[in-house]
Parts: structure tokens; sequence; C-alpha cells
């Protein structure tokens, strides 16, 4: 149902290099990438490192939410903030599950990019304004708590 979408199709060679591994016959490296469940995906650097693991199925459009989630951390590990901000952006402006943490992150990737703390703030206030009742609101609010 999902990796025969087209428009999954599309997106995947667009972005990625695809590698499909049988994971009875890489167990060392599914087993390197925390892979402890099929389907897994990785996303990885050209190093071999993974920046982002999702076990299960999902349908297409939450698949690609979640590989523009994996895309924006890889790019920010790489310090493309201009890329991992217009994922996290395109995350955030969306009903995506992913979309509050994609905002959190986004927080972070703003204050690496600008090497300033306050920097973040900005995006994490939207966290309990649109997911008042997420973790996400939880792991902000002492950063926006007044002191």
């Amino acid at each position: 149902m999902t990796y025969p979408n087209d428009e999954v199709i599309a997106y995947i060679h667009q972005n990625f290099v695809p590698v499909k591994l049988l994971g009875a016959d890489n167990r060392e490296l599914t087993k390197g990438f925390n892979v402890r469940w099929f389907p897994g995906i990785v996303v990885a650097g050209a190093d071999r490192r993974a920046t982002h693991v999702s076990i299960g199925f999902l349908p297409p459009e939450d698949l690609i939410s979640e590989l523009d989630f994996g895309r924006a951390i890889h790019a920010m590990t790489t310090r493309d903030y201009e890329l991992a901000n217009e994922l996290f952006d395109r995350l955030a402006s969306t009903d995506a599950d992913r979309s509050p943490e994609a905002t959190y992150w986004w927080g972070i990737s703003r204050m690496r990019e600008t090497k300033d703390p306050g920097a973040g703030t900005e995006k994490w206030k939207l966290i309990p304004e649109r997911w008042p009742a997420t973790q996400w609101a939880r792991k902000v609010e002492y950063a926006l708590a007044e002191r």
C-alpha cells in the first residue's frame, strides 16, 4: 500500500538513496541501526550513521511526514539549518503526528544556527498553543516560564 504509492516513490527517489535490505540477511546492519522490527526506515548519512529510525507501518502521507522529519534531523546534524528549518516549518504547519516534535526541534535548530539560546523560544511558544496536552508542551514549559 505505501511503498508502491507513486507519491512515496517519487519522494524517496528525489530525496534519498533508497536501499532495501532483508533483515534476516543483514542482521548486523539492522542491529547496528537499532531496527528491532519491520518495516524499519533508517535515515543515515554517507558515514552510515543513523540520524533517524522509524519502526512500523505507516500509510503514504504519514510516511512522507516521517521522512521529512528524518531529513530535517539529518540536515540539522550536518548544520544545513536552512533545509532543517524549512522541513521543520513544513511539518509544524500540518496536523501530522510529528508536528509538535518538529516544532520543538525547529527551536533547537534555530538555537544552534544563531548560537542564541533564546532563538528557540519563539518556535516553542507555538507548542502549548497548538498542542497543549502533549509531552512537547511539557518539555518547553520550563523555557517559556517567566523567571
